[in-house]
């Protein structure tokens, strides 16, 4: 289950099609699409590298100087200090075992 703006995109569709076809049915968690964009991002970066072994001092400044197209978002950060200066940073809550999407940081006000 994807929120309805991921799902909308044509990357999102594209990767729920995948999921299915994979796994039989679609990405259940709310969250899905980001899980798989945040292993793919610093993946995509260590291979940029060409290195055997990379370890998180190599890889910082690599994502720090990225901008990742996601499925969820784009991404990108600050390269001074790594903040995050992409697409719809997404906030949830958990209750019962169950992942509520509150909004993104645009949506939302502080308490």
């Amino acid at each position: 289950m994807l929120d309805a703006a991921t799902a909308s995109s044509a990357r999102a569709r594209a990767f729920t099609a995948a999921h299915r076809a994979r796994h039989g049915n679609a990405p259940a968690p709310l969250y899905a699409v980001e899980a798989y964009d945040a292993v793919h991002l610093p993946a995509r970066c260590a291979e940029g590298l060409g290195r055997p072994r990379i370890g998180r001092g190599d890889l910082l400044p690599t994502v720090r100087t990225t901008t990742y197209q996601g499925v969820s978002k784009t991404y990108a950060f600050e390269p001074a200090n790594g903040t995050f200066t992409g697409e719809g940073l997404s906030f949830y809550e958990v209750a019962s075992g169950r992942f509520r999407l509150l909004g993104d940081r645009w949506t939302l006000r502080p308490a």
